[in-house]
């Protein structure tokens, strides 16, 4: 089974949300394993499937991730790609 990561900084409204999300959908649908890591996600701001369960989601400020940048994604990243 493929397993694939989508990173964001910031998983609330807009239309690259929808795109990741869409994409999420879809892979799932294909059988793929679906990961979103973010560094925000407001529930009262977001999409039905990061909200309902229907992705799994993977919010890093909750996990203790030090600030909304990029730069910090890097060994979140290389723990990705070692896996």
């Amino acid at each position: 089974m493929l397993s694939v990561t989508f990173l964001h900084l910031d998983l609330g409204i807009g239309g690259a949300k929808r795109l990741i999300v869409d994409a999420a959908v879809t892979l799932q649908k294909k059988d793929c394993a679906v990961h979103i890591v973010t560094t925000h996600q407001d529930e009262s701001h977001c999409f039905s499937e990061t909200r309902d369960g229907s992705i799994y989601l993977l919010p890093l400020l909750e996990t203790g991730f030090p600030e909304r940048s990029l730069i910090n994604f890097t060994p979140y990243v290389r723990t990705f790609a070692s896996l």
